[in-house]
């Protein structure tokens, strides 16, 4: 095999291995970018459960509170 001969080899499976590595990182980056997606969606999920009983129990109180006003003022008339 001449020296030009081992040289296309050579650059041949150079350019194969570059491309496959380039596939694999673009590959690794989507997978990344799903991730990350799915993690701010359980974030988001996980806030807005904390967020809904806190709504709930404050919703709640206000009712309390003005049925107790709503009663004092049927008391004093």
């Amino acid at each position: 095999m001449s020296f030009t001969g081992m040289l296309y080899v050579l650059v041949s499976c150079g350019l194969y291995q570059s491309i496959h590595f380039y596939q694999a990182a673009m590959e690794r980056q989507t997978i990344a970018a799903q991730l990350e997606t799915q993690l701010s969606h359980a974030e988001l999920e996980n806030l807005k459960s904390q967020l809904h009983p806190h709504f709930l129990f404050n919703s709640l109180h206000t009712i309390g509170i003005l049925m107790q006003e709503d009663v004092m003022l049927r008391a004093i008339c």
